[in-house]
């Protein structure tokens, strides 16, 4: 039977399917907008908040789990560096960096960080990052706590936002 749609029902849960997307990309939006200007609210300049933009992770809980434990990153950063691919090593070390920032280890980030400074380019936009997170390392830790501990309370509230949303349309 060509062109005909199956009256299966599949049509409300595709529906409902897509309207549960549709919530769920309004809600990270609006996490990322106001998590955004709190991370401007928290950096003193432009050029600090490029490299806290880029160094902070996003969906710290779920990037842990596939990331996996920062000494394996950096190992694979050491691999990638000892094939001469700097490009990915620099993108290991720079991910180890993130954990560590997020773990709230100076000594650490500093490490990784100086790993990737190693492996970059001097005239690329990421050497430009590391060295401002290596020159502000102590504001930079007291940022990503500050800026984690406001991504919590902000994604709380928005998901309420959303769940109080849905029930009032579900009234209607």
């Amino acid at each position: 039977m060509i062109g005909t749609v199956p009256s299966s029902g599949s049509g409300v849960r595709d529906e409902a399917d897509i309207e549960h997307e549709k919530l769920e990309n309004q809600k990270e939006a609006k996490i990322l907008e106001k998590t955004n200007e709190r991370l401007k609210d928290l950096v003193p300049n432009d050029e600090m908040y490029e490299a806290m933009e880029n160094f902070l992770l996003g969906d710290p809980e779920n990037q842990l789990q596939l990331l996996g434990p920062e000494a394996e990153i950096v190992k694979k950063g050491d691999e990638a560096r000892d094939k001469n691919e700097d490009l990915i090593a620099r993108a290991q070390y720079e991910t180890a960096a993130k954990i560590a920032i997020y773990n709230q280890n100076p000594q650490l980030t500093k490490q990784d960080l100086e790993l990737a400074s190693k492996v970059t380019e001097s005239n690329d936009r990421h050497a430009r990052m590391q060295k401002t997170i290596l020159a502000n390392l102590d504001q930079v830790i007291q940022i990503a706590r500050d800026y984690y501990k406001t991504k919590e309370i902000v994604t709380a509230e928005t998901e309420a936002e959303v769940k109080a949303e849905q029930e009032a349309e579900a009234k209607k």
